[in-house]
């Protein structure tokens, strides 16, 4: 009982860990890029006299506000599916059968693992084409850390199905006597 109550303190740790990398790495500094190349300047000197400034700044909030919102929207729905996927892990009884829907966050999980690590190394890839400079952390920095979360991520995902093997292994230490011999002679 105590190895399993290990195992899910364990896979407990995995996502919350998990959870705050995405969090500060991706969601945070991605957020902070956007914001910082929202506010270069990318109106010509005469373009920008004829315009009131007002117009200048709508432009830019909008530029930036998509690319926000679905940051957002990715934290959330990060929180939510791995909250409810240890939820789920926690409740479990590996001496009954595990239901459908506990399986199917399983897949999602993975499925969403596999999303953020294709996500990563998609902004790594467009960091690295477009020159794109990274305020405090610097550029090399930043695709250095995109690089080492994939990295993090796969294995998560790796040591989760390990986790997930010993969590649900069903043990037969339920039987306290059986007989060494069925018939008398």
């Amino acid at each position: 009982m105590g190895g399993r109550l290990w195992d899910k303190v364990l896979f407990s740790c995995l996502h919350v860990l998990e959870v705050i990398v995405f969090q500060c790495l991706v969601v945070s500094l991605t957020g902070e890029l956007i914001h910082y190349q929202s506010q270069q300047p990318d109106v010509s000197q005469d373009f920008r006299r004829s315009l009131a400034e007002d117009d200048i700044r709508d432009k830019k909030t909008t530029k930036s506000a998509l690319p926000i919102f679905l940051l957002t929207l990715f934290s959330a729905a990060n929180v939510c599916i791995s909250l409810l996927y240890v939820c789920g892990i926690l409740t479990t009884n590996p001496s009954q059968p595990s239901c459908a829907g506990l399986s199917l966050f399983q897949m999602i999980t993975r499925w969403w693992t596999v999303w953020k690590v294709m996500f990563a190394v998609s902004l790594l890839l467009v960091l690295r084409t477009n020159q794109v400079q990274v305020p405090e952390i610097g550029t090399g920095t930043f695709q250095c850390l995109l690089l080492i979360f994939s990295a993090y991520e796969l294995y998560n995902l790796y040591m989760q199905s390990l986790l997930m093997e010993r969590l649900t292994f069903k043990e037969d230490m339920d039987i306290l006597y059986s007989p060494l011999q069925t018939s008398i002679e």
